[in-house]
C-alpha cells in the first residue's frame, strides 16, 4: 500500500486490555471507540482505518461482530467498510473511510488485492 495515493493517511488501531483489571462487559470502550474513530475522521477526513481482530481467547469472530454493531452504530451511512474473512487462517479484518472519499476505488482494489494472492 506504500504507493496507493492513501498511504500517508492509513491508521491501524488495537483495543488490548490490561490483564487483570477488565473483568466484564464495560460500556465506555464502546463509546471510547466509536468516538477516537469519529474524531479521527473529523480530524483527517481523507483517514483509512484499517484493524485487524485479535485471535486472544479465539475471540476473533465475536469481535469482527461487535465492531460491525459498532460501525453501525458510529453512521454506517458515512462510512464504507470493507471486510476480510479467511476463517481458515482465522483472519478477521476490515477498512474503514469515508464514503466521499476521492480514493474509494484505488482502496476498494488495494484492499482486494491484498488478500488475492
Amino acid at each position: 500500500m506504500s504507493e496507493s495515493s492513501f498511504a500517508h493517511a492509513i491508521f491501524s488501531f488495537s483495543i488490548t486490555p490490561i490483564a487483570g483489571l477488565v473483568k466484564q462487559k464495560d460500556p465506555r470502550v464502546e463509546q471510547t471507540v466509536i468516538r477516537a474513530i469519529l474524531l479521527t475522521f473529523e480530524a483527517l477526513p481523507d483517514a483509512v482505518i484499517n484493524y485487524v481482530c485479535s485471535l486472544d481467547n479465539d475471540q476473533q469472530i465475536a469481535r469482527s461482530r461487535l465492531f460491525h454493531r459498532w460501525y453501525h452504530k458510529a453512521g454506517a451511512t458515512q462510512f464504507v467498510k470493507l471486510d476480510f474473512t479467511d476463517h481458515e487462517n482465522r483472519i478477521y479484518t476490515s477498512v474503514l473511510f469515508r464514503n466521499n472519499h476521492p480514493a474509494e476505488e484505488e482502496i476498494r482494489n488495494r484492499f482486494t488485492e491484498s488478500f488475492d494472492k
